[in-house]
């Protein structure tokens, strides 16, 4: 683990200091992240092939709620796992107004002091500056701004640059989950699917499709079971991933985070923009903008 890049057509993919494109090459969350979105593409070909045919209210949720939310996840997602994530630059040196006093009076009396002693360096990055909000992540090999966590579903750390992303990604995950929740009770209702589509693994065998409802043709009970347990299971994890995020954001208390109400006041690091209040494109999965001033 730590540091890897790869050359395609001339352009350095990696997490290397000198890598062009940053993208983490873990082969464990390259295998996690590919399942993530198989999974996505799956139950949208489920829920369009089993699930919303000849109910015109079932192909307008599917069409203008389940789809776009779904659309909205995979650009999040992508965005997610091929954005810098605020690693820090090598040669990278505080702000003159963070610099300590020590460094800025240092060749006062025409002497040279260790700044090892007044700002933080990370060994492991080879001696690199390390900014106070800042930790080294081991499957990275980078020092992170503001890490919150490696999440291996999205192939990246999450930082201060892409956590708007990955907020984003379980914010319309977790909608189109509950979206394809709301189709397959639709379904089950409309077919009288009954205790079956319910508890499939107790009726595995007891499906009831004999009745001549138009578009309930009897769909496969794998099928059946898959969909509900995989939204289900889409549906829970999303559902507590944003429960995190949310506290974290709002309290500071992942961690025992310091800066609680630094990010409270100032939810822009996180969205951008130049207003700690909503704004609409706190929702779209654009590059994070700040003011210059």
């Amino acid at each position: 683990m730590g540091r890897k890049d790869c050359s395609v057509n001339g352009t350095l993919y990696g997490t290397s200091f000198g890598a062009e494109q940053w993208l983490v090459l873990n082969k464990v969350a390259i295998v996690c992240a590919s399942l993530n979105v198989s999974t996505h593409i799956l139950v949208f070909l489920s829920l369009a092939i089993n699930f919303i045919s000849y109910s015109p209210m079932a192909i307008i949720i599917f069409e203008f709620i389940y789809v776009p939310c779904l659309g909205f996840a995979l650009v999040s997602l992508f965005m997610t796992s091929i954005t810098d994530p605020g690693a820090v630059p090598m040669g990278a040196w505080p702000l003159e107004r963070y610099m300590p006093i020590e460094i800025e009076n240092q060749n006062e009396n025409s002497q040279t002091r260790n700044t090892r002693h007044t700002i933080e360096q990370c060994e492991k990055c080879e001696g690199n500056y390390k900014p106070p909000l800042a930790r080294h992540d081991k499957i990275s090999g980078r020092c992170v701004v503001k890490v919150d966590h490696f999440c291996p579903w999205v192939c990246n750390v999450i930082g201060v640059f892409n956590r708007k992303f990955f907020i984003l990604f379980a914010f319309y995950t977790f909608l189109s989950s509950t979206t394809a929740l709301v189709l397959l009770v639709m379904r089950s209702i409309r077919c009288s699917y009954g205790v079956g589509a319910w508890i499939p693994i107790i009726a595995w065998n007891k499906f009831n499709f004999d009745h001549d409802i138009v578009g309930c043709k009897k769909p496969s009970s794998f099928s059946i079971l898959a969909t509900h347990a995989v939204v289900m299971c889409v549906f829970s994890s999303t559902f507590v991933t944003l429960l995190a995020q949310y506290l974290a954001v709002t309290k500071g208390s992942k961690r025992g985070t310091n800066d609680s109400e630094l990010v409270k006041t100032e939810l822009n690091e996180i969205f951008g923009g130049s207003s700690n209040r909503f704004e609409w494109h706190w929702l779209l999965p654009l590059t994070v903008e700040f003011p210059d001033e």
